[in-house]
């Protein structure tokens, strides 16, 4: 009977008014959310300020967290006294083009999570806390407009940040290369998350990438993060297009499958003198095919470390970056669809070049100052104990 009793309470606490089904909050500050619809949320709805129910006046404070989750046909809305927006409230409200929210303070985490009608977001001065990145996915948003007295965030070209621009919370529109911002020293939870148009970024001040932040990138193929030291989980998961990945000596954080699925890799270049135990995830074909780059005199100690030893292809290289080029007195070029050594002599004392295809097999090893007859691709051309990559 107790049960009942309770069952029966909080049955009642939930009502409709206007087709809008809500649920009480409190009864000593008469306030009310409103939650899922037991059919669908469609057209245009306008959140009431106040409602009565059982003769009390109740304000409507919040949207509950998925009340108007996949409600396709939900077109605007407009919520003048909520304050609350729970987590994914709207997602995958895909025919979603207009939100006014002006007393918002809180909006959860993917709150407007793939909703790709929405084009433009005003975020007032009284939000004072955003969730994980609340607008992943919606691709064709354009502007995200941060009002000029909103105390801890701020927007700048379409883009979220926080108030001083060190972090970087949401780009749902980041397309083609992209180049952070120097102010900017994290980059939030999924951040880029699903942004498939997004083919380079480069960070060159970043040191924490959060949390799935390029997650589901599948068009990204280049990432420069020199300063990074914390790379989250997740990080650069599904990034399928990715073929190299440079990681610096300075990162001290490699989260759990920060490069999972990324089975387009080719070649990682790693700079510790003592290599970190780590579980990034790289898949049985990675560490099959790719070609793992490590600094002179540390293939032993890769080897007996995990996931390291797990590569098949270990190299020993002297250098900064992908993009490094040996000295003065050695050069590898393209010329006339053959790569060439210039600075070799081709005698038995000369570097010994080594040309390794996108697939990690070597595919020629000797002293010869050009290397021709291969096919189209990138190659990893390694002459003596420096290296270069190539595309024919």
């Amino acid at each position: 009977m107790l049960l009942a009793l309770v069952a029966a309470t909080a049955s009642a606490q939930d009502f409709e008014k206007g087709g809008i089904y809500y649920r009480v909050l409190s009864e000593d500050d008469r306030t009310v959310m409103v939650i899922t619809e037991p059919d669908e949320y469609k057209g245009d709805i306008v959140i009431p300020e106040e409602v009565i129910y059982d003769s009390k006046v109740y304000l409507v404070t919040t949207i509950g967290d998925e009340a108007f989750y996949r409600c396709y046909a939900l077109t605007s809305v407009s919520m003048p006294s909520v304050t609350t927006i729970g987590d994914e409230a709207f997602f995958r409200c895909s025919a979603l083009t207009s939100v006014s929210m002006p007393s918002v303070t809180t909006i959860g985490n993917s709150a407007f999570y793939d909703c790709d009608a929405l084009t433009s977001v005003h975020i007032p001065a009284s939000c004072t806390s955003i969730g994980i990145n609340p607008f992943a996915g919606c691709t064709a948003l354009k502007e995200i407009v941060v009002d000029d007295n909103n105390p801890n965030y701020s927007s700048a070209d379409g883009v979220l940040y926080d108030k001083g621009k060190t972090t970087l919370i949401g780009w749902p529109t980041a397309e083609g290369e992209i180049d952070i911002m120097p102010s900017v020293t994290t980059i939030g939870e999924e951040a880029f998350g699903w942004s498939g148009a997004l083919t380079s970024v480069s960070m060159p001040s970043v040191t924490t990438i959060g949390y799935g932040a390029f997650s589901s990138c599948d068009g990204l193929t280049s990432v420069s993060m020199p300063s990074v030291t914390t790379i989250g989980e997740e990080a650069f998961r599904y990034c399928s297009s990715l073929t190299s990945i440079d990681i610096p000596a300075s990162v001290t954080t490699l989260g759990n499958s920060a490069f999972g699925d990324c089975n387009g890799l080719t070649s990682v270049y790693c700079h510790w003198v003592e290599p970190l135990e780590c579980d990034p995830w790289f898949t049985d074909e990675v560490l099959e095919n790719a070609i793992l780059f490590v600094p002179r005199e540390t293939v032993d100690a890769y080897r007996s470390v995990k996931p390291w030893s797990d590569f098949a292809n270990i190299v020993e290289a002297r250098y900064s970056g992908i993009a490094d080029t040996p000295g003065s007195e050695m050069a590898v070029k393209v010329i006339d669809g053959a790569i060439t050594v210039e600075g070799g002599d081709g005698t038995a004392s000369a570097p010994v070049v080594e040309v390794y295809s996108a697939g990690g097999g070597c595919v020629y090893r000797g002293t010869d100052t050009v290397i021709g007859g291969l096919t189209h691709g990138v190659y990893v051309v390694k002459v003596g104990d420096m290296v270069q990559k190539v595309a024919l």
